[in-house]
């Protein structure tokens, strides 16, 4: 994540998307404000990409602090991931899942 956001950097993509690339594993951080709320939308994406073969995973407390940031209430979630599991059906064997 820290290469990335200095990669990007490198690259003068915005200072936005830098740093929630930078701290999306830690998204709520001193470090990353301004931008907790992207580096958390972020975290949260990577958790998802990271579970969608799960039927229904279950954030771990430390997850929990992503949600204040994103305006989100816990019970959001699972509706979303289902959302998500979804609309990849169409492409799933494209993408080898």
């Amino acid at each position: 994540a820290e290469i990335g956001g200095r990669l990007l950097a490198k690259w003068n993509l915005p200072p936005e998307v830098c740093s929630a690339i930078q701290f999306h594993h830690s998204p709520t951080t001193e470090a990353a404000e301004p931008f907790q709320r992207s580096a958390a939308a972020i975290c949260l994406g990577d958790w998802i990409a990271h579970h969608l073969n799960e039927p229904e995973p279950a954030l771990r407390p430390e997850h929990g602090i992503l949600l204040a940031p994103l305006e989100l209430q816990e019970d959001a979630i699972q509706p979303m991931f289902a959302r998500t599991q979804k609309g990849l059906e169409p492409v799933k064997g494209l993408l080898d899942m």
